[in-house]
């Protein structure tokens, strides 16, 4: 499944994940060309793999040269990995949703941008498993820390819309 799209230095990155394997591919963001030949990182380079559900959200991000990427880490619902683009390695992998189920099997409304410092917001709806459910938007820094986290009041199932999307203005 197309897990992200993000670009950077005339580089596109693709990310293609499923519940057993993932992968990022670099196209020439001119000719469309494959750069190399084949995939730039896989699960095999300790890319984590995609819970089933999540593959029609934006999962990955690129701010201050290194790439966000979103997956499933054993029993954390959710990670986010950090990939230094220069030396091609995971610098951070870090949980963001702990402690919480996914919404009906899957965190919807799931979305990840950054910004030029590489800080790396993360929105999701998830559930307690005792359905209460809650939006959630967290900031990561570049170093893994999560620094902040912005979540609604718990909702009743009937009533949860969660965060749809997130972006990221220089100006303020």
């Amino acid at each position: 499944r197309l897990c992200g799209l993000a670009v950077s230095d005339g580089v596109v990155y693709v990310y293609m994940a499923g519940t057993a394997v993932s992968a990022i591919y670099r196209l020439n963001a001119v000719t469309g060309g494959l750069i190399g030949s084949g995939a730039w990182m896989t699960h095999n380079d300790g890319l984590n793999v995609v819970t089933l559900g999540n593959g029609s959200r934006n999962m990955m991000a690129i701010g201050g040269g290194l790439i966000g990427v979103l997956g499933k880490d054993g029993a954390n619902n959710l990670v986010i990995q950090l990939i230094n683009i220069a030396n091609r390695s995971i610098s951070y992998s870090t949980a963001i949703i702990a402690g919480y189920d996914p919404f009906n099997g899957s965190a919807v409304a799931l979305n990840i941008c950054s910004d030029s410092g590489a800080n790396f917001y993360v929105a999701a709806l998830t559930s307690n498993g005792a359905g209460q459910y809650h939006s959630r938007l967290r900031k990561i820094k570049w170093d893994g820390t999560v620094t902040w986290t912005k979540t609604d009041s718990a909702s009743p199932s009937a009533t949860a819309i969660g965060i749809r999307d997130c972006s990221y203005d220089e100006t303020g």
